[in-house]
């Protein structure tokens, strides 16, 4: 037997040293067992870092060589507003993804409408929240841009949204209407997980206690938030995290999506009709436009 020495290895990947037998095999044994240990740790931390939600740092939105075009309510000047028509157009002419409005019907279905009344759009009225699912979808879109070349139109629901977006891989992007939809925000969340679409949705606010609230229940899922251009509102996008400041696109200014920028906060715009407004948004380095502009000229 060779016994042991008093000889220290030097460090091995920020280890204490360690007395070393002078038995080649146990030293051998002892090495393994280090590294193999590190190795371990090491394998935790990658464990963790998978782990952790997606963050929207904006760089990766400028990877893209420029800002990202999202059709604002689908293709909304080539066919009426919230139609799966606008949608389609917007999956055909390339657009990266489709922004639309959803309301909750009394009887729990979810569909697509900007405005709180189906009265502007359709043949029908009375509050969209208010109205049941069955008297919405008797209800015949009369009105938008082209409607004069569909026979019949009919109010999306979220569920036929979702597989238009998903037919043209098109990012979904969703503005949450309501006065009371907190109740329902991981009704909300289950949908877009049983649809396949829980990795790619996008979920809008237009007020921060429904954001908060849906942040509590998801982590994960990049939110915009309709939002000044104060540093509170900046304070309380960071709060939130995985979310995008959402603002009028007069609003954001080469310096105000710079301040953005500086704490890591990407910005989309809206209200963008004409190719005048989208020069400027791209000159300020806005990182989505959620545009009224659609066809061959933002494409």
């Amino acid at each position: 037997m060779m016994g042991t020495s008093n000889y220290n290895l030097p460090l091995v990947l920020g280890t204490s040293s360690a007395k070393v037998p002078r038995d080649l095999n146990a030293l051998s044994e002892a090495t393994d067992a280090t590294i193999k240990s590190e190795v371990q740790k090491i394998e935790g931390k990658f464990e963790e870092i998978k782990n952790l939600p997606p963050k929207p740092d904006f760089l990766n939105f400028i990877k893209t060589g420029g800002p990202i075009f999202y059709a604002h309510r689908g293709a909304s000047t080539s066919a009426p507003e919230n139609t799966i028509p606008a949608f389609q157009l917007a999956g055909e002419f390339g657009f990266a993804g489709i922004e639309t409005d959803i309301w909750r019907t009394t009887d729990g279905v979810w569909v697509c409408m900007h405005d709180e009344t189906v009265d502007r759009m359709t043949n029908g009225t009375g509050m969209t929240e208010a109205l049941t699912s069955t008297y919405i979808n008797s209800l015949t879109i009369d009105a938008g841009f082209n409607v004069a070349l569909y026979d019949v139109l009919k109010v999306p629901t979220l569920q036929e949204y979702l597989t238009v977006c998903k037919t043209y891989s098109c990012t979904p992007v969703i503005e949450v209407k309501g006065t009371n939809t907190i109740p329902y925000l991981s009704e909300l969340i289950n949908i877009f997980k049983a649809s396949g679409v829980y990795d790619t949705v996008q979920v809008e606010f237009g007020d921060q206690a429904t954001a908060t609230a849906f942040r509590q229940l998801d982590k994960k899922i990049i939110l915009h938030l309709l939002t000044g251009t104060t540093q509170a509102s900046i304070d309380f996008i960071k709060t939130l995290g995985n979310t995008i400041a959402g603002m009028v696109y007069t609003a954001a200014t080469e310096p105000v999506v710079s301040l953005f920028h500086q704490h890591g906060i990407p910005v989309s715009t809206f209200g963008v009709s004409n190719m005048a407004h989208v020069n400027a948004q791209i000159s300020n380095n806005v990182d989505i436009l959620i545009t009224d502009v659609h066809g061959g000229d933002t494409r």
